[in-house]
């Protein structure tokens, strides 16, 4: 006798655990820098640089990285730009966790702060929120047919008793790619020529717009825009600062293996750092820009299969003793890509001085909480920009204010419970914002919120069977006849195996036109 097996794998997520934590240090001003008089805008971002699963811990490692745009006390450069960073290094303690598991750190910037201590020392305070999650991956050999019937011994001879087989089918979804990877893009970039050359750039910002991932044979396909804002200082003296904003398209593929068209993509891009560099052109102008933009992609794919498998066995003739193994595998619920667009007019209270004109904004959408509903999840967040503006003052020709607009959004997702896992990647696609009148704006943003989720199930795999030769006098003892009332839980297969007999012969006594019975009905069970 011979078992078919086949190596299964499946991947389950552990419930996730979070960590805020607190960066404080103070920062002094390059001397290549001038003194701050005052700041305008700041901005951070979060690189982790080393995930370590330890036991029972988890190690994350990272860098908080911080710009300034300021006002400086020399009426020939009144505006200039910094920019630092700071190490952090935070364990979590998380029960189960061994050095070989797949962890999935995420961290985010919930707040940053930079004050003024001098006009050559600066005060940073970053609040951190790390979330961490563990994919449990099983390996394990499950049985998916008999090849032949078992043989048995019984007085020195041997026997090849019938064998009876119950198969059942998994709708299982399993997790073929689990990594991180980058992607870059390098273009070249003129300046107008209604713009005056630059002579020193101050203040930079680029944002990841309207991207999409399609998967491929082998890659994944990577489109989307960078929309790039240039605030530079000129030698010009009618307009000594002047500004610009560039759309650039991006279209590419990244190599992926073990990836196929009609699998499920779950992947999240973010910018992990731009590097802008100014060269001149043919006529000695800097007016050609180099930029550099490399993108971190979070990425899982998964596969939806069948899976059949032996679920039982038993033979009239023979006492079998089947040894079952259980594993844990995840279905997919449900894959849902939701858009909501958010509208608010708000009067900017906190601007320092009159708008004259906005010259950029950058936004960002942030979840605060969510809660399983009966048709979803509710999604509640806020939506924050950071709005800079061309002032009416020459000592300080622009300035910033920060504007935050809540929301929530129900994603549908049918049939979700507690019980199941899920994930939420929030993007921005899109946000402008219109001057109403002098102290009033109109914010308009498009948030995309995809879901992904998954139902956690429990089966039982055979790992194998023995057959032994069936008590003589324990057979005999039993009626050749037997009248059966249906139990709740009872099926023909259970009926059939504890009598030693078969489905078949059952439906065969009794008429039976398939193999459906209720509770309450009356069969004839023949020995």
């Amino acid at each position: 006798m011979e078992l078919t097996k086949k190596m299964i794998h499946t991947s389950t997520v552990k419930p996730g655990i979070t960590m805020q934590t607190t960066l404080d240090d103070d920062f002094n001003v390059p001397d290549s820098k001038a003194d701050v008089e005052k700041l305008i805008t700041t901005r951070g971002n979060l690189e982790i640089t080393e995930v370590e699963a330890m036991v029972d811990k988890i190690k994350i490692t990272g860098v908080c990285h911080f710009y300034a745009l300021y006002t400086t006390n020399m009426d020939s450069y009144p505006i200039s730009s910094l920019e630092g960073s700071l190490p952090f290094e935070q364990v979590l303690n998380y029960d189960g966790v061994h050095p070989n598991d797949t962890i999935k750190a995420k961290a985010n910037l919930e707040d940053l702060n930079i004050s003024i201590i001098n006009s050559r020392k600066l005060s940073i305070r970053c609040l951190i929120f790390l979330k961490c999650s563990v994919s449990d991956t099983q390996s394990l050999e499950a049985t998916i047919d008999l090849e032949q019937p078992l043989p048995t011994k019984q007085n020195g001879s041997q026997r090849e008793p019938s064998m009876e087989r119950l198969y059942k089918t998994l709708d299982m979804t399993t997790l073929r790619v689990n990594k991180k990877d980058i992607f870059r893009i390098k273009e070249e970039l003129r300046i107008p020529s209604g713009k005056a050359p630059v002579y020193e750039i101050l203040w930079t910002e680029t944002t990841l717009n309207n991207w999409d991932v399609r998967l491929l044979d082998g890659n994944l396909l990577l489109t989307g825009d960078l929309a790039l804002f240039l605030l530079y200082q000129t030698d010009e003296e009618q307009t000594p600062i002047q500004f610009l904003e560039m759309e650039l398209p991006f279209k590419g593929e990244l190599p992926c293996d073990d990836c196929m068209e009609g699998m499920i993509d779950c992947v999240d891009i973010r910018i992990a750092s731009t590097n802008l560099s100014i060269h001149p052109n043919s006529d000695g102008e800097e007016r050609l820009l180099e930029l550099e933009c490399t993108l971190d992609l979070d990425i899982r794919i998964y596969e939806e299969e069948q899976l059949k498998l032996l679920s039982d066995i038993y033979s009239p003739s023979a006492e079998c003793k089947v040894e079952q193994l259980p594993f844990h595998y995840a279905r997919l619920l449900q894959k849902n890509n939701a858009k909501t667009r958010i509208s608010q007019k708000m009067k900017l209270k906190d601007a320092k001085e009159s708008i004259m004109q906005i010259t950029h904004i950058n936004g960002n959408v942030k979840i605060d909480e969510m809660t399983i509903q009966p048709d979803g999840i509710k999604v509640e967040g806020v939506v924050t920009a950071d709005v800079l503006y061309a002032a009416g003052s020459d000592s300080h020709p622009f300035n910033a204010t920060f504007l935050m607009v809540p929301f929530d959004y129900l994603v549908e997702m049918d049939g979700i419970t507690e019980k199941d896992s899920y994930e939420m990647v929030a993007n921005l696609d899109q946000i402008t914002i219109n001057m109403i009148d002098s102290d009033e704006v109109e914010l308009k943003a498009n948030v995309s919120l995809s879901a992904i989720a998954f139902e956690e199930l429990t089966e039982y795999a055979i790992k194998d069977v023995s057959v032994e030769a069936l008590d003589a006098e324990k057979m005999q003892k039993q009626p050749g006849m037997i009248g059966y009332i249906v139990k709740q839980g009872d099926s023909l297969w259970s009926i059939a195996k504890t009598y030693y007999t078969t489905k078949e012969s059952i439906m065969e006594c009794n008429e039976l036109e398939n193999e459906n019975i209720k509770v309450g009905d009356k069969l004839i069970i023949v020995k």
